[in-house]
C-alpha cells in the first residue's frame, strides 16, 4: 500500500519513508539540530 502525503502528494512505499518525509518536511515549528531538509517547499 502507497502512503501520501496529503500535504504535498507524494507518494511513499513505505511507512518509515513516509513518516521520515512528513518529520523533515512538514514538522512542526519546532526545529532541532536538523539540517535543512533535502525536500525544500
Amino acid at each position: 500500500m502507497k502512503h501520501k502525503c496529503p500535504d504535498c502528494n507524494r507518494c511513499f512505499s513505505s511507512h518509515k519513508a513516509f513518516e521520515r518525509h512528513t518529520l523533515r518536511s512538514h514538522a512542526p515549528a519546532h526545529h532541532s539540530d536538523e539540517k535543512p531538509g533535502i525536500y525544500s517547499v
